[in-house]
């Protein structure tokens, strides 16, 4: 048998829906680089799979292509990243999927690094395997798994996404601030979940004082993340919980005055933090460092959690949403949970 008709339109949307599926294993592990999930299969036939697992570990397709004994001419790869051409932690892709034989590549996207974008799907042309980008009904999807991926690579700056939680009339805490907890348990359940997702958690220095957090996964599985406090001084409260394991995760500051004269400063630093592998932050901002944080245009992503209370008086989340485009809507149990994308994403 000859080499494998090009795939159709469909059954690439659902080769790489499948794939993109996978890649979400990866979730919390794999940072800095992307989730990537890979499907091998002659037709709707599914023959392996694979993906990403770990950072510094072999790569989805390696994952998916060391499952097979001998490979069928009529065979397909799919990958939802274009397949790595360069030399890191593990040789490139592209040489392993040369040496199994397959003759027909569809990636999800190509690779966002504009070092590298385009280098696989070349290399595979010039080595005689059919390789293409498929841009279809996976590709929003693929795009959102890794969209702090994307971000860091072309800006050098970390995904941020702002989670606030408020009341019916918008007031995020009350005047006397106490560790309280506006929303119920399905809405803190997801906060858990983007907390596993995320490298790392941000508050400010308000916050641990306030509220003492231990800014941990806790409501589903999943690994710790960084934190990081934003304060205008240096140095965590020696009793707090954030100052007291220091040790056992990493713990960053970032110093700022919290005026627009130190936006520079102040994004200087969170570029630092690509540097240790931080490429998606979850802020759980207390009002002041919301503000700062919309101030200086910085949030690319909010997720508002509403509850169906109302607090008389308060600090108001004041967001500028005309700076937002909603993205999706739910319910978890009586709250709503919005998320909004910065206009342009």
């Amino acid at each position: 048998m000859g080499m494998a008709e090009y795939p159709s339109k469909q059954l690439c949307d659902e080769m790489l829906a499948r794939a993109a599926r996978l890649s979400l294993n990866g979730t919390g592990t794999t940072s800095p680089n992307p989730r990537v999930g890979a499907v091998v299969a002659v037709g709707s036939t599914i023959l392996s799979e694979g993906w990403h697992e770990r950072y510094g570990e072999q790569h989805a397709e390696v994952h998916a292509l060391n499952q097979l004994h001998s490979i069928p001419a009529e065979a397909v790869l799919y990958v939802t990243l274009e397949p790595c051409n360069h030399s890191g932690k593990q040789p490139p892709c592209t040489h392993r999927i040369v040496q199994s034989g397959i003759q027909t590549v569809v990636a999800g996207m190509a690779d966002p690094n504009p070092t590298v974008r385009g280098g696989g799907i070349d290399f595979l042309l010039t080595h005689g395997v059919r390789a293409f980008i498929h841009h279809g009904a996976a590709t929003d999807t693929i795009t959102r798994i890794n969209r702090a991926y994307i971000k860091t690579v072309t800006t050098g700056m970390p995904y941020i996404v702002v989670k606030i939680a408020q009341s019916s009339n918008g007031i995020m805490a009350p005047l006397e601030r106490s560790p309280i907890s506006i929303t119920g348990v399905e809405a803190q359940t997801e906060v858990h979940r983007l907390r596993a997702e995320f490298d790392a958690v941000m508050v400010g220095m308000g916050t641990v004082i306030a509220d003492n957090p231990r800014l941990n996964v806790r409501y589903v599985q999943g690994r710790d993340p960084a934190r990081i406090v934003v304060s205008s001084v240096q140095g965590l409260p020696s009793d707090s919980y954030l100052y007291q394991t220091r040790s056992v995760y990493p713990t960053y500051e970032v110093i700022t005055t919290f005026t627009t004269a130190d936006r520079s400063h102040f994004i200087d630093q969170l570029k630092a933090l690509t540097l240790n592998g931080i490429t998606g932050i979850l802020c759980e901002p207390g009002p002041g460092l919301a503000a700062w944080l919309f101030a200086l245009d910085l949030v690319d992503e909010l997720h508002l959690h509403t509850a169906p209370v109302r607090i008389e008086s308060g600090r108001s989340s004041n967001i500028p949403f005309d700076r937002f485009t909603r993205y999706s809507s739910q319910q978890a149990g009586a709250d709503t949970i919005e998320i909004l994308l910065r206009n342009g994403h």
